[in-house]
C-alpha cells in the first residue's frame, strides 16, 4: 500500500510534481506541490516549484564540483534551472524540447542524437534518456527530501501518475513509459487536458456541480511549450446526480510556446546586420527571445527591450549583435500568426495537424501555425455544436491577452456574449496537481471524469463478397471496461494479416453486431501483424474469440484468443489517429508520374491468380519462361510493370518468399528469383506488412547465394539488396555494409576483391541507398569516392556522392545526415576542381543535380550548409548556364519533386508508396 499518490507533469518546457499523503486524507483532499531542489547556479542549490526541462552536458574543462548535488557529488550533467540558464550560453551542449523529440517519427528516438546539431565533442543522449534524466532527478530529489529516513516513502514505492498529451501516438507513449522505467519508476499514464480538469475539481470538489450545469460543454485548451491539446467534456445528469464525461479529444499537434519563440527569433534575426545565423547562434537567439517575450508581456513589462547576441572568441564584445523589439511588435506577431480570427465553417475540415518538413531545431512542427485554426478544426470535425465553458492550461497562455483572444474567438463561433471560464491556481502546476488528484480518484476518493468513447469502433471482417465490420467497441465504452465479442471468428496464422479498423460517430450498434460498411464509417490505419502458431504448421485458419479492453489513455487493446489452444495474441490500435473517410484516398499514388496521370483500376482476383500461376509454371515446370515472366504479367494486368500497385506486387512477393526453394534449382532460377523479389519488394517499405516480409528475407543475408560462381546470380544479389535496403533497420544495414565494406573501403594494405564492372556498379548503388548508415561511415565513403568522381567525372560516383552527402534523405532519419561542417570542405574541393575544368554539358547537368542535392536547404539549420557555400554552388551553376529554377532549393526550402525522388532511388517506384514526409 503506497503512502503517497504522486502526479508528475513531464512537460516540454517545465516539469512539476504534486502529491497527496494518503494518511492525511479526510473531508479535505490536500494536494501539495513539491518544491524541487535543483542547481540554480554554479554550485548553488535552490528549490523551485518547477524543474525546467533542460539537460546540460558539460565539457571536459568545466569544473566537476559545480554540478554536484547533495545526493550525488560526482554528477556530470545538470538538469533544471542552471541547465536552462547556463546552457543558453552554450547551446551546443543543451538538450531542450526532449518531449517533442519523443513524438518525432523522422529520427531514431532511442538513438543518441541530442543536443541536435552538436559536434562529436559532445556526449549525446537519446530523447528517451533525456526524459529519463528529468524523471530521475525528480525521484532523487523526492527521496532526498521526503524519504531520507524512511525507505517506504521513496518515490519508486508510491502510486505515480505521469501525464502525456491526449494524442501522443503509440510509440511516444511507449517511449514515455520506457523513460519512466529507466528512471526506476512504474507509472500510470493520464492525458494532460483531463489532468487540468482534475486540478480544477480538486479546488472545487464540494460545489463543482453548482458551477457547471447539466448539458454544458467544457472546452479544455492546453497550450504548452511544445504542443496544443484540445478536449471537450460534457456535464451530464445521472441517476445519482451530475457527472462529467469526456466526449472529444483532439489530434496531437506539435505547436506551442516553442513555435512562438522561434517566430520571434526570426523577427529579431531580420533586425540584425547579418543575413542568416548559423544553427548555434540562432538557437542562442531563440533562448534570448523567450526571455525577451516574458519580460515584454509581463504585467509591468517595458514597452521596448533588446536581445544582445554576443560574438565569439576574441570578438566577444566587438561582434555583439543587437536587435530592439517593442511590446507591440511581439503582440502583433503572436496575435496575427498564432491567434488570428478564423471563420467557423466547413473549410476547417481541411485543416490537419500533419507536420511540415524539418525546421530550425530539427523538429517537424505543425504546418499550420495558427492555434485558433487548429482549435476551430477540432471543434468542427468533432461536430461540437456548443461550448459554454472554457478551461485554460499551459505556460504559453500565461499572458492574459492570449486567453482572452481564445475566449473571444470561441464565443464568436457559437454566437455567445461570453464564455464561463474555470479558473485554475497555476497554468504551470495544474497538470501535476490534477494528476495527483487522479491518483486519489483511483483510490476511491474524489470526483472521476468519465472518458467514454465518443464514437463506436469496428473491426473489418470478411463475410461473403461485401465489405463488413463487427462492432468492436460501442459508443460510450468506459476506460477499464473489458468485453468479449459474442461471436467466433476465423483468422489466418503464420502470415502477415491486416486488421482494418473503422469508426462511426453516428451509429449506435451493439457489441458484436456485424454491419455493412458505407459512407457513415471512417477508416483508421489498420494494424498488421503475424499470429505465430506452431513452428512448422504453415498457413492455418483457426477459430478465435476476440476480447477488447479500453485503457485509460485511449488505447483499445484487442486480443485474439484461440479456441483450440491456449494461444493469445494482442493487437493494439491507437484510437487518436486522424481518421479518413472510406475511399477518400485511392489505394495507390505513383511516385514517378505526372500529376495529371490517372490511377489504374484495381486488379481483379482472377488476374492475380493467373499471375501467380504464370510465376509458378515458370519456376516449377518451364524454365524457358523465366525471362518472359514480367512481359507475361504485363499482358495479364494490361499495364506496364512500373504501374503495378504496391498491394499487387507485395502479393506476388509473398508468393516468392513462400517458395524460397525455387532459387536452388539452377543459376537461372536463382538469378530470376532475386530479380523478381527485389522488384516486387522495392524499396523495402511502403506496405504495412513490409517489416514482416523483410524479417522473412533477412535470413538470405546469412545464407548467401546458392550458385556462387554464376556472375548473373552475384549481380542480381546486389541489385536485390539495393532495392530492398530501405526496409532494413540501422542494425541490418550495418550488417549488410560489413559484407560490402571489402569492396568499397578495404583495410590498409588489402586489395579490393575482383568483380565485374556491372557488379561493382551495383555494389556502389547499394551503398548509396543505405541511408541509415552512420554519418561517420558516409563521410568516410564520400572521401573515398570524391577523387574518383572529380578525376574521371564518373557518373556513378557523382550519383553516389549526391546520396551520401544529401541534406534531405529519401527515407533515412535526419540523424543519419552527414554534418555540414564535414561536408563543407568536400564541397569546397569539388567547386575548386570543377571551376578549373571544362565540363561537357551532360556531365555539368549531373554535377549540378548532385551539388543541389548536397546543398539544398532542408529548413533545419543544424543540417543546412553555410550560406557562403550555397552561394558558391549557385555561382558555379550560373557559369554552367543551369536554369535559375533548378537551383531554387539552394535559396529556399523546396520539397523534393516525385521525379527527383525516383531518380535518386535509381528506378521507378511502385504505386501506393509515399517516400518521405
Amino acid at each position: 500500500m503506497p503512502r503517497y499518490v504522486v502526479g508528475i507533469d513531464l512537460g516540454t518546457t517545465n516539469c512539476a510534481l504534486a502529491y497527496a499523503d494518503l494518511k492525511e486524507t479526510g473531508p479535505e483532499l490536500n494536494v501539495k506541490v513539491f518544491q524541487i531542489p535543483q542547481l540554480v547556479g554554479a554550485g548553488r542549490l535552490g528549490k523551485r516549484e518547477t524543474l525546467p526541462s533542460f539537460l546540460y552536458l558539460p565539457g571536459e574543462l568545466e569544473a566537476q564540483e559545480d554540478l554536484g548535488l547533495p545526493w550525488d557529488n560526482s554528477r556530470r550533467f545538470a538538469v533544471g534551472t542552471y541547465a536552462r540558464d547556463h546552457g543558453a550560453l552554450v547551446p551546443s551542449r543543451l538538450v531542450s524540447s526532449a518531449k517533442s523529440w519523443l513524438c518525432h517519427g523522422g529520427v531514431d528516438r532511442t538513438a543518441k542524437i541530442l543536443p541536435w546539431g552538436s559536434g562529436d565533442d559532445v556526449e549525446k543522449v537519446s530523447p528517451v534518456e533525456a526524459s529519463a534524466r528529468y524523471l530521475e532527478h525528480l525521484k532523487e530529489a523526492w527521496n532526498y527530501e521526503i524519504a531520507s529516513d524512511d525507505p517506504e516513502k521513496r518515490l519508486e514505492n508510491q502510486l505515480v501518475i505521469l501525464t502525456v498529451p491526449a494524442s501522443f501516438d503509440e510509440v511516444a507513449r511507449e517511449l514515455t513509459l520506457q523513460a519512466a522505467q529507466m528512471a526506476g519508476l512504474e507509472v500510470i499514464l493520464l492525458e494532460e487536458p483531463t489532468a487540468a480538469l482534475y486540478a480544477w475539481l480538486s479546488q472545487n470538489e464540494k460545489n463543482w456541480y453548482e458551477k457547471l450545469n447539466p448539458g454544458e460543454h467544457v472546452l479544455i485548451c492546453d497550450i504548452g511549450g511544445g504542443t496544443s491539446d484540445f478536449t471537450v467534456v460534457e456535464v451530464r445528469e445521472g441517476q445519482e446526480g451530475p457527472y462529467l464525461e469526456r466526449i472529444a479529444v483532439g489530434d496531437h499537434i506539435l505547436l506551442g510556446g516553442d513555435n512562438i519563440d522561434l517566430a520571434l527569433a526570426k523577427l529579431a534575426e531580420k533586425k540584425l546586420p547579418t543575413k542568416r545565423l548559423d544553427f548555434a547562434r540562432f538557437q542562442t537567439l531563440t533562448f534570448l527571445c523567450r526571455e525577451l517575450k516574458e519580460r515584454l508581456l509581463s504585467p509591468d513589462g517595458p514597452e521596448e527591450d533588446a536581445v544582445r547576441l554576443t560574438g565569439r572568441g576574441r570578438a566577444l564584445i566587438a561582434d555583439t549583435l543587437v536587435a530592439r523589439i517593442t511590446r507591440d511588435e511581439v503582440l502583433s506577431l503572436i496575435l496575427k500568426d498564432f491567434f488570428p480570427e478564423v471563420t467557423f465553417n466547413q473549410a476547417l475540415a481541411r485543416v490537419e495537424s500533419v507536420p511540415r518538413g524539418m525546421r530550425d531545431w530539427g523538429l517537424p512542427y505543425a504546418r499550420e501555425q495558427a492555434i485558433t485554426r487548429h482549435l476551430g478544426a477540432f471543434l468542427y470535425k468533432n461536430k461540437i455544436e456548443k461550448v459554454e465553458v472554457i478551461l485554460f492550461n499551459g505556460g504559453a497562455l500565461k499572458p492574459p491577452i492570449f486567453r482572452e483572444r481564445l475566449k473571444e474567438e470561441v464565443a464568436r463561433w457559437f454566437n455567445l456574449n461570453s464564455l464561463k471560464v474555470l479558473e485554475t491556481t497555476s497554468l504551470d502546476l495544474a497538470v501535476a496537481i490534477g494528476a495527483a488528484y487522479y491518483g486519489l480518484v483511483k483510490q476511491g476518493l474524489g470526483i472521476r471524469v468519465g472518458g467514454g468513447l465518443p464514437r463506436a469502433y469496428y473491426l473489418g471482417v470478411e463475410e461473403g463478397d461485401k465489405a463488413k465490420a463487427v462492432c468492436l467497441a460501442p459508443k460510450g465504452l468506459k476506460e477499464g471496461e473489458k468485453l468479449s465479442l459474442p461471436k467466433t471468428f476465423k483468422v489466418l496464422t503464420n502470415r502477415p494479416v491486416k486488421f482494418p479498423l473503422y469508426t462511426s460517430s453516428t451509429r449506435n450498434d451493439s457489441l458484436g453486431d456485424v454491419v455493412e460498411l458505407d459512407e457513415n464509417f471512417a477508416e483508421l490505419p489498420p494494424l498488421s501483424t503475424t499470429l505465430k502458431f506452431g513452428r512448422k504448421s504453415g498457413l492455418k485458419e483457426i477459430p478465435v474469440r476476440i476480447e477488447v479492453l479500453l485503457s485509460e489513455v485511449g488505447v483499445l487493446e484487442t486480443y485474439c484468443c484461440s479456441l483450440e489452444t491456449p494461444h493469445r495474441w494482442r493487437l493494439q490500435f491507437n484510437l487518436r489517429i486522424q481518421e479518413k473517410k472510406i475511399a477518400d484516398e485511392p489505394e495507390g499514388v505513383i511516385v514517378a508520374k505526372d500529376k495529371t496521370e490517372s490511377e489504374p483500376s484495381p486488379i481483379e482476383k482472377e488476374k492475380i491468380e493467373e499471375a501467380r500461376n504464370t510465376i509458378k509454371t515458370a519456376f516449377e515446370k518451364n524454365v524457358q519462361k523465366l525471362p518472359q515472366i514480367t512481359n507475361l504479367l504485363e499482358k495479364t494486368f494490361e499495364m506496364e510493370r512500373d504501374r503495378w500497385p504496391t498491394a499487387l506486387i507485395r502479393e506476388l512477393a509473398d508468393l516468392l518468399i513462400e517458395n524460397k526453394g525455387w532459387r536452388t534449382k539452377s543459376a537461372a532460377h536463382e538469378a530470376r528469383w532475386f530479380n523478381l523479389l527485389g522488384f516486387f519488394l522495392r524499396p523495402g517499405y511502403g506496405d504495412i506488412s513490409d517489416p514482416f516480409r523483410v524479417g522473412k528475407i533477412w535470413g538470405l543475408y546469412f545464407e548467401g547465394v546458392t550458385h556462387k560462381r554464376d556472375k548473373a546470380v552475384q549481380l542480381e544479389w546486389w541489385i536485390f539488396w539495393r532495392r530492398v535496403a530501405g526496409g532494413l533497420s540501422r542494425g541490418k544495414q550495418e550488417q549488410l555494409f560489413a559484407k560490402i565494406k571489402p569492396y568499397v573501403l578495404p583495410g590498409q594494405g588489402k586489395k579490393v576483391p575482383k568483380v565485374s564492372p556491372q557488379e561493382r556498379r551495383e555494389i556502389w548503388l547499394c551503398v548509396a541507398n543505405l541511408e541509415r548508415l552512420s554519418p561517420e561511415v558516409k563521410y568516410e565513403l564520400a572521401r573515398k569516392v570524391l577523387p574518383q568522381a572529380l578525376k574521371k567525372n564518373d557518373r556513378l560516383f557523382i550519383f553516389v556522392l549526391s546520396r551520401l552527402l544529401a541534406r534531405v534523405l529519401l527515407y533515412g532519419p535526419a540523424d543519419a545526415v552527414v554534418p555540414p561542417k564535414k561536408v563543407k570542405p568536400l564541397i569546397e574541393e569539388m567547386i575548386s576542381h570543377l571551376k578549373k575544368q571544362k565540363i561537357p554539358e551532360k556531365i555539368a547537368r549531373l554535377w549540378a543535380e548532385a551539388l543541389i542535392n548536397i546543398g539544398r536547404l532542408s529548413g533545419d539549420r543544424a543540417l543546412d550548409l553555410p550560406e557562403e557555400i550555397r552561394l558558391a554552388i549557385k555561382e558555379l551553376l550560373v557559369s554552367w548556364n543551369i536554369p535559375a529554377e533548378n537551383y531554387q532549393p539552394l535559396e529556399k526550402v523546396v520539397e523534393l519533386e516525385e521525379a527527383q525522388r525516383t531518380r535518386l532511388f535509381g528506378e521507378t517506384l511502385p504505386l501506393g508508396l509515399k517516400i518521405h514526409d
